[in-house]
């Protein structure tokens, strides 16, 4: 090549650009007009993992995903009116990002002219800008990267965690997602997609997911546009596993199912009342034992269908429930209505929710009104005369 910097070897490249970067810590390339490869140098072809013969004389375009092909051609092309562009890109590698800087080369000898490309990889900070954008609003199992094609770019560690040991987060990536979702639940994964524009509030949808055992992982999915990460079109796919949450709410529907018919189907009275006393449920049977109707009954004060005199007395059962380690309470009174008046035996138990607060009560009512009348209409015994 000569002892002068200004020297160009075979491809055109000025020998001062070799020395200066042949041993640099930035990838470093030449890039001819055509968007050809001139020269690479070492840093370079340890950022594209490609050999050098591979590399001489290809396009440019070659090395970026394609969903960025467009915006590395636009910071070439933007050369003529700056003496520097940059653009931020995927690089070659599945999941990798580079900070590209472009500058015109100036040989000063007349040559034709070139590109000085020097690439840093940053694909560590575009992840963690992804991640915590996405994470800092609402804390998901899982959150994963796609393109345009619906293609993972990147998927954050926990992926394994979720759909299980070998569904590695480098395992993954290139596949298309929908490859990984039940085929009867694309639709809502498209309107989750959908919904993945700045100007729309995301949409989120259960959808499942299939693990690597095989198996599907109910996922609850939210979709939104990475606005300012500098690296094109993505979407950030939010998956939060919620299997386990709609198992126990199927297991909650199911009991709930087979109380409402156990309580439909009572012999004797029922009630269901609130924390604050309300009547939110009865049976069929405590409707015939008061003569109304449940519509009369429901949105009541519990305590307005016991005499004024009694009501103390059940405030204070009721008061044990709340603050003490009683379960269940028993006792007898009068429940009355516009059209009767009867005497029960009367058992409540309390059902708390999951912080211990109190939630619901649930009353059973016997009739024990005729074992009561005797006790209750008897007269004082006179004593007769002699006669």
């Amino acid at each position: 090549m000569g002892g002068s910097d200004s020297a160009l070897d075979a491809a055109g490249i000025p020998a001062w650009v070799q020395r200066a970067h042949a041993t640099a810590a930035v990838g470093t390339a030449v890039i001819g007009p055509e968007g050809t490869l001139l020269w690479v140098n070492r840093a370079m072809l340890d950022l594209v993992q490609t050999p050098e013969g591979e590399l001489l004389g290809r396009p440019v375009a070659d090395l970026v995903h394609e969903v960025d092909r467009d915006r590395m051609a636009g910071a070439l092309r933007a050369l003529g009116d700056q003496p520097m562009s940059m653009a931020r890109v995927q690089g070659p590698t599945p999941g990798s990002w580079l900070h590209v800087s472009l500058s015109l080369l100036d040989t000063d000898t007349g040559g034709r002219p070139a590109v000085l490309a020097q690439a840093v990889d940053v694909s560590d900070s575009v992840r963690t800008q992804v991640s915590l954008e996405v994470m800092s609003e609402n804390v998901q199992d899982v959150v994963a990267l796609i393109d345009d094609a619906g293609r993972i770019t990147w998927a954050s560690p926990s992926v394994r965690a979720v759909l299980g040991p070998e569904s590695d987060s480098a395992e993954i990536i290139g596949r298309e997602i929908t490859t990984l979702i039940a085929h009867e639940d694309l639709t809502g994964f498209a309107d989750a997609l959908a919904g993945a524009e700045p100007s729309q509030e995301p949409t989120t949808r259960t959808v499942r997911f299939r693990a690597s055992s095989g198996a599907y992982r109910y996922m609850s999915v939210t979709a939104r546009p990475v606005a300012d990460a500098g690296i094109g079109r993505r979407t950030a796919i939010a998956m939060r596993d919620v299997t386990e949450e709609l198992r126990a709410k199927r297991e909650l529907a199911r009991s709930e199912e087979q109380f409402r018919m156990a309580m439909l189907g009572a012999p004797e009275g029922m009630a269901v009342t609130d924390s604050q006393d309300r009547i939110v449920q009865v049976n069929p049977a405590l409707c015939e034992l008061l003569g109304t109707s449940a519509q009369a009954l429901i949105g009541h004060r519990f305590r307005e269908y016991i005499p004024e005199e009694e009501r103390e007395e059940v405030d204070q059962w009721r008061q044990r429930l709340l603050w003490g380690n009683i379960a269940i309470e028993r006792c007898k009174h009068r429940l009355t209505s516009q059209t009767s008046e009867v005497w029960v035996d009367h058992s409540v138990g309390i059902m708390r929710d999951d912080l211990g607060n109190p939630a619901l009560f649930v009353h059973q009512f016997a009739d024990r009104t005729a074992a009561q009348r005797p006790a209750t209409t008897c007269r004082p015994a006179w004593p007769t005369r002699s006669p």
